[in-house]
């Protein structure tokens, strides 16, 4: 699966939130989550979305009994980015993830994932602009009543990136696509990252806005599927 793109969009951790709303959770020193399943689930990756950490290290750790814990990933997301940590998949049923924050300060995120990160079948190939070439920003002019110019401030940074591949097979895609289709058409976002080998770092956190576009390839079980999101680096 090397530098297949990776997607996560579901998440166990149903208490703090999965999804774009523009509120944030706030905390001081260290942030601990724990969270059981009830039963015993899989995950594979965790995101955050419009975090203030600045190098704090994020650890991820499951467990089977509730009591000893091991450690599934530690990740250092970079400031500024959104943030996009695989590790080697694990199975069980409590799980939790340590983000410690820097003292004296007010630590914030706007949205939290943990689940089992989605490889697509087919790597990316040439003619796809990479998310990271693909930016733009709102600049607004701040002017006085009077027309004296005072500065340009940048309100946002958005991002655009496409997925298409031409040879995904029909069973995979009903399989590991229609799930996908079903959350993004009801608004929800999703974690992508085009190369996760090679650029761990040009992780996006933003929403398929069209859905994914399915047509049949030809008379083998291949399917031509393509999709764009849309949102924050």
């Amino acid at each position: 699966m090397s530098n297949y793109p990776a997607i996560l969009y579901d998440s166990i951790l149903t208490d703090y939130p999965n999804e774009y709303t523009g509120q944030v959770t706030e905390w001081m020193g260290m942030l601990t989550i724990n969270h059981d399943a009830g039963t015993d689930v899989t995950c594979s990756a965790i995101g955050l979305a419009r975090h203030s950490l600045t190098g704090q290290g994020v650890t991820v750790w499951y467990s089977t009994n509730g009591s000893t814990y091991n450690t599934a990933g530690v990740f250092y997301p970079t400031p500024g980015k959104t943030f996009f940590g695989l590790f080697e998949q694990q199975t069980a049923r409590y799980w939790r993830v340590t983000i410690p924050g820097l003292t004296g300060f007010t630590n914030s995120f706007a949205v939290i994932k943990l689940g089992q990160a989605l490889r697509l079948q087919r790597t990316i190939y040439g003619g796809v602009t990479p998310p990271r070439f693909n930016q733009t920003g709102l600049k607004v002019p701040q002017v006085l009543q009077r027309g004296q110019f005072l500065n340009r401030h940048t309100y946002a940074k958005r991002v655009r990136t496409t997925y298409r591949s031409d040879t995904i097979t029909g069973s995979w895609a009903r399989t590991n696509l229609v799930p996908l289709q079903d959350h993004v058409l009801t608004g929800g976002g999703v974690f992508y990252l085009w190369r996760p080998d090679d650029y761990p770092d040009s992780a996006v956190y933003g929403f398929i806005p069209s859905g994914i576009q399915f047509s049949n390839a030809g008379p083998r079980d291949f399917m031509s599927v393509e999709f764009e999101v849309s949102g924050i680096t």
